[in-house]
């Protein structure tokens, strides 16, 4: 199963993150979280703790933010 990408279209930080992943050749599925209100962030707050975006969801770990997908990424 492809890891999930959950962001904000028109995020800086979603397009940096896309890039990330992009640059590393990961494959991946994108969901636009629309808003806090949303069912995607219910799911975030509910698997990671956090609405923070974006955040990459790779079987049950959990990397929110640039930093922590460059890390998956690296390893």
């Amino acid at each position: 199963m492809l890891p999930l990408l959950v962001g904000l279209d028109g995020s800086i930080s979603t397009r940096k993150a896309i890039q990330i992943l992009s640059d590393a050749g990961i494959n991946y599925r994108y969901q636009e979280m629309l808003n806090t209100e949303s069912k995607y962030a219910d799911m975030l707050l509910a698997i990671s703790g956090s609405v923070k975006v974006p955040q990459l969801l790779v079987g049950g770990d959990v990397y929110a933010g640039n930093e922590s997908i460059r890390r998956y990424v690296r390893n």
